[in-house]
């Protein structure tokens, strides 16, 4: 269970103490890494100094997943840690714990072990600081624990979506492979490998559990990756690490190789802990070790009895380039084919510019997208709101 410790005071208007911050650090040191139920992501006890006569301690929800429980704690706030605020706080944890469990949530099955979260509480008393020498010490290596402690945090919520399947719900829609390296050719890399495996990802039709986007985070290593976690619930992380001095000094085909194993055990990682459609990735994976980043990528196609129309390129080597557009067409009867260039775009640009392929009587018709961002981005880039190309002159 993860805990947040908060503090005003009424009297004062003062809502810091050294002593409350380091105490909700110690409190994640030995309860982050364990999950107490799916009924609270968090419990935040807010400690109330000074209230007034007809101020009611509050016991709600935040976001939902949140426990949100006040406390009545008066002490002398200060900015240096204080071994009696400390332990006047923790003394009050147990009692905020016992009185999460009233606090009604939404949805069916939510589980709360209350018991076993107390016990857990009660066996880190022993390591607490006793004496205001130890508690100063505990202050200084802070950072490093609170550190450790976003690691047990992200581990955590691994093993729990590992043990607990949700049902895949929600077609994939992108990829992003960020990474934290100041490195233009490591950008220029990531750049080309979202691009390619979000349309490669797209189109095998990929089902995901409640969000429709994986974000790869890369870092220098495991420990360092893992201290982000995902803000909203539409997108989800998955991490991996690339080792980028070793990176750095390898040719483009070691570079290209490096980075792609770490993306792919960072996709394994996610597909092991979201119960994900393993072979459909596989598969994808696969493609892209055999052709590299410079294959041929459709982004939107038509079909009917006759023909075959797509709109095929290939993703340049950094986003400030442009991509040259093509349509390909075959004929399904007699397996002609032909190709023509439509226009270059950004790959950002694109939905503006080419977003459906219709197929005529004697042409086919390639849209831009009909927002009001697509019409501007269209004038910007001085392109038209469709492109028309007569079948025969394609095929010839």
């Amino acid at each position: 269970m993860r805990f947040l410790i908060e503090f005003k005071d009424f009297k004062t208007r003062e809502t810091e103490d050294r002593s409350l911050d380091v105490l909700q650090t110690f409190l994640n040191e030995h309860l982050i890494g364990q999950n107490h139920g799916n009924r609270f992501e968090c419990i935040i006890i807010r400690f109330i100094s000074n209230p007034s006569a007809s101020r009611k301690l509050q016991l709600k929800t935040l976001y939902h997943t949140y426990a949100v429980i006040e406390v009545d704690l008066t002490i002398e706030a200060s900015r240096k840690v204080q071994l009696a605020n400390f332990m006047h706080g923790l003394m009050l944890v147990e009692s905020a714990i016992r009185k999460a469990a009233f606090i009604e949530t939404r949805g069916d099955n939510m589980e709360y072990q209350e018991e076993e979260l107390v016990k857990e509480y009660r066996k880190a008393l022993a390591f607490a600081p006793k004496t205001i020498e130890d508690l100063k010490r505990y202050a200084k290596s802070q950072k490093e624990v609170e550190f450790e402690n976003q690691v047990k945090r992200t581990d955590c919520a691994i093993r729990t979506r590992l043990m607990n399947p949700s049902p895949l719900n929600k077609r994939f829609n992108d990829i992003v492979v960020s990474q934290y390296f100041d490195e233009p050719i490591v950008t220029s890399y990531a750049y080309r490998f979202t691009e390619v495996l979000s349309n490669l990802l797209f189109r095998a039709e990929v089902m995901l559990p409640g969000y429709d986007r994986i974000v790869i985070k890369v870092d220098q290593t495991m420990e360092e990756v893992k201290q982000e976690v995902a803000l909203e619930d539409w997108y989800s992380l998955t991490f991996t690490a690339l080792d980028i001095n070793k990176f750095l000094a390898g040719t483009d085909a070691e570079k290209f190789q490096m980075l792609f194993e770490s993306i792919k055990e960072g996709m394994r990682l996610i597909a092991d802990f979201d119960h994900l459609e393993k072979e459909k990735i596989e598969e994808v994976m696969n493609e892209v070790a055999k052709k590299g980043l410079d294959m041929e990528l459709v982004y939107v196609s038509k079909e009917n009895e006759k023909y075959l129309a797509q709109l095929i390129y290939q993703v340049p080597k950094t986003p400030a380039e442009k991509a040259d557009f093509k349509l390909k067409l075959t004929d399904l009867v007699s397996g002609q084919t032909g190709t023509v260039t439509v226009s270059s775009a950004g790959t950002f640009q694109t939905a503006h510019c080419f977003n459906s392929i219709s197929i005529k009587k004697k042409e086919i018709v390639i849209k831009g997208g009909q927002s009001h961002q697509a019409e501007y981005t269209r004038k910007m880039e001085k392109l038209p709101e469709k492109f028309t190309f007569e079948i025969a002159e394609v095929l010839k």
